[in-house]
Order: structure tokens, then C-alpha cells, then sequence
């Protein structure tokens, strides 16, 4: 009979905040290479008004992700207002 061996995937917590700075980081780039805000090319995208190649979609990613990240994290304040990020972990 055969044993199965169990193998464990090392996994790294990255705090939200963390990540949305990276992911900011790398839109960044992107925006300042192609000269357009990362709203822009993601309307142009879904309107398949320019090519999705490999960086597009890298780019879109990362601000899908950036999008995502932000709902998901809460922030202080009242609804309608622009604040930063809040400090307290749930």
C-alpha cells in the first residue's frame, strides 16, 4: 500500500495595507509608462478599445486587485468621506 506524503505550501500574511501599497506602486508605473490613469485604461479595456497584451493585463490585475483590496478594508470616518485607513485589525 502506497503512503501518501502531505505537502505543506509555506504561507505569508501579508498585512491589507501592504499590498495595496504595492499594488499602488506598480500602477504607478504603468500610468507614468503609458501616460493614462489605470480608470482610464480599465474603461478602455472593457470596451475593448486597446489590445489586452501580457502588461495590460498585468496593470488591469493590479488595479482589480488595488479595487478589491479597497472595499474589503476599512477605513474611519463616516460614509461619504474621504479618510485614511484605519489602524484597528479586526
Amino acid at each position: 500500500m502506497a503512503t501518501t506524503e502531505i505537502r505543506r505550501i509555506p504561507v505569508h500574511k501579508v498585512p491589507a495595507g501592504t499590498m495595496l501599497a504595492k499594488l499602488d506602486k506598480k500602477m504607478r508605473k504603468y500610468e507614468r509608462r503609458y501616460e493614462m490613469s489605470s480608470d482610464k485604461m480599465a474603461a478602455l479595456l472593457e470596451m475593448d478599445a486597446i489590445r489586452p497584451t501580457a502588461e495590460i493585463l498585468r496593470w488591469y490585475s493590479a488595479y482589480q486587485g488595488a479595487k478589491s483590496l479597497r472595499r474589503k478594508t476599512r477605513t474611519t470616518g463616516t460614509a461619504g468621506t474621504t479618510t485614511g485607513q484605519s489602524t484597528k485589525s479586526d
